[in-house]
């Protein structure tokens, strides 16, 4: 049975249920003294029945925006004695029937019989035009995907095609003045292709930023829901600020159709041409994590400075490749290891940069998907890294991680040969042995294999060359030698296997950014605030 839903005031439901034209409907009563009801929360197919409503400019403003919010419902107005200008007023709406409550029986059952007939009309029309619309969105938003695609892959082909692309698309792209905003919200159930909770939003966009010349929307993994966003002028003044501010605020308003959701909306610098829009869109892409340390979820990139900085900087390139070490050869009890000396010593390091959160699990996702080894990572479920950037405390997505690549680890363990313990061999030789003169011949004897399989085999359950690892435990003991100990530098060159000075210092800078002198003196600067700060306290 159809459910009618029935507002009424001054009026007994009993009375409607008597008729025939009703018969067929489930009515649900919902008693109002007229106080205005939200109209996001109205049904989508109901029927108003008030006596003797007040004729006033707010009671036709308000069915004016009820008959314009899409939904199916009429109003029937009861007057005790005869009121021109409410019928005069209602003549305006197809939607609006009048009637004298002294008028027959038979009357009253053809009216609100007409007015019955008019719901299902309206509610047919709604669902031809709902279809209709979504087919045009569909269509147009494949169209803008596309253009979003090119604008971030192809800049300098779209550059040079721009008046075909306008002229194809219908467009209003120019040569200058872009930025990008990223809109990202901690429900990843809300972010997919066929979610209408993106067509709203996106629909918010297009209907809220008047000002630009061109919006682009689409929606691209990992950022979320992104705009491409042109303008006359290359300056992001407080009133095009302002109209991000009146988005936010409206997404919000979404919260009762969708669940209690947290949303962030930052916003890139403005780039000056169509080839910068890829360094906009990772500028609003990184500028949105300073919503943990900002307690804010509306972020502009020109407000907060250094956005741009290395990864390297807060983890090192070292400590990185040694993660992606272990769960290339399946080693969870490593990677345990590994992850709780990052929370305790490196994880907290994070809040004074903490774009770091991000760009730590995108690294660790583009390196584990680059494996050539595991077959089973080539169709690993994209997925399951996506949803990180949807978990907005850093601190738990890092630990969401760790669970991820928990599980990697056990589908490499299940998909090693017999030569599986040939990289766990060579590196745990050369953790013992990095003094001493270690070559490829060396290692393969000690595996009793030829150079090349154990060179071929090495490569495939690491993902690194021999060398590379060797260069690492190396460099790694050399800072723990800068850092604890007073030893000179070409003493330490010795002390970790090397025998040329010059070859040490170039591969120290190139595996820490910074030469060995510089290291130590920021060591020393390091634990010389540290023992400050602790006097004072």
């Amino acid at each position: 049975m159809k459910i009618l839903d029935v507002y009424t005031m001054g009026f007994d439901i009993e009375e409607l249920k008597k008729l025939k034209c009703v018969k067929e409907y489930d009515l649900i009563e919902h008693k109002i003294d007229f106080v205005y009801q939200n109209i996001e929360k109205l049904p989508n197919f109901g029927v108003f029945i008030l006596r003797n409503p007040q004729n006033c400019q707010n009671f036709w403003e308000y069915i004016k925006k009820v008959i314009n919010s899409k939904k199916s419902i009429c109003f029937f107005l009861l007057t005790s004695q005869k009121d021109f200008a409410l019928v005069y007023e209602a003549c305006r709406y197809s939607d609006v029937f009048v009637l004298e409550e002294s008028a027959e029986k038979e009357e009253v059952e053809i009216r609100i019989n007409e007015c019955v007939a008019r719901l299902n009309y309206i509610s047919e029309v709604q669902k031809w035009r709902m279809r209709l619309e979504d087919y045009e969105y569909r269509k147009h938003h494949e169209i803008m995907e596309r253009l979003l695609t090119n604008l971030i892959q192809k800049p300098e082909e779209v550059d040079f095609l721009l008046p075909e692309i306008n002229k194809r698309y219908r467009t209003n792209l120019g040569k200058h003045n872009y930025l990008a905003v990223v809109i990202n919200v901690n429900q990843y159930e809300l972010c997919n292709k066929t979610s209408h909770f993106l067509k709203e939003v996106t629909l918010m966009i297009l209907h809220i930023l008047n000002l630009p010349k061109e919006i682009i929307v689409g929606y691209k993994e990992p950022y979320g829901l992104i705009a491409i966003v042109h303008y006359e002028d290359n300056d992001l003044n407080v009133q095009k600020k302002e109209e991000y501010i009146n988005l936010w605020n409206e997404i919000t308003t979404l919260k009762n159709r969708y669940g209690n959701f947290i949303i962030t909306l930052s916003v890139g610098e403005m780039a000056d041409s169509i080839l910068d829009i890829s360094e906009s869109l990772e500028q609003a892409a990184l500028v949105q994590e300073y919503r943990m340390t900002e307690n804010k979820y509306i972020l502009f990139t020109d407000e907060i400075k250094g956005v741009q900085q290395e990864l390297e900087n807060y983890i090192p390139k070292r400590k990185l490749k040694e993660l992606i070490r272990y769960v290339s050869m399946g080693e969870v009890g490593n990677v345990n290891d590994w992850f709780l000396d990052f929370h305790q010593n490196i994880e907290k390091g994070f809040l004074a940069y903490p774009p770091a959160f991000t760009k730590f699990c995108w690294y660790v996702y583009l390196a584990v998907k680059q494996n050539e080894r595991c077959e089973n990572l080539q169709v690993f479920p994209d997925w399951k890294f996506y949803i990180l950037v949807h978990e907005f405390d850093g601190f738990k997505r890092c630990k969401d991680l760790e669970v991820l690549l928990h599980e990697i680890c056990h589908m490499m363990k299940a998909d090693t040969d017999a030569y599986q313990e040939i990289a766990t061999k060579a590196i745990a030789y050369m953790k013992v042995h990095f003094k001493e003169p270690i070559n490829l011949e060396f290692l393969a004897e000690k595996c009793k294999l030829s150079p090349s399989y154990f060179s071929r085999k090495f490569k495939e359950q690491t993902g690194e060359n021999y060398i590379d690892v060797l260069t690492d435990i190396r460099i790694g003991e050399a800072q723990t030698l800068l850092s604890n100990t007073t030893l000179s530098i070409s003493e330490i060159v010795q002390e970790v296997g090397y025998c040329d000075d010059k070859h040490f210092r170039r591969l120290f800078l190139k595996v820490t950014g910074m030469k060995p002198s510089a290291y130590r003196k920021k060591i020393k600067e390091k634990a010389k605030s540290s023992s400050t700060r602790i006097k004072v306290l």
